[in-house]
């Protein structure tokens, strides 16, 4: 899953802010096991795809 997010997020990179709205499952997999509670906003570390 993690694999296949990131090359979605990829294809936005070239944005100043982009807002991605998902599951938990989503987000605890491209942040590191960070599951957020309902509504949290997460931000995302750029570095991730390096």
């Amino acid at each position: 899953m993690r694999k296949r997010m990131l090359r979605v997020l990829k294809k936005y990179r070239s944005y100043d802010k982009v807002a991605v709205a998902c599951h938990g499952m989503i987000i605890q997999s491209v942040c590191h096991g960070y599951h957020p509670a309902n509504g949290e906003i997460v931000e995302l570390d750029p570095d991730i795809f390096r």
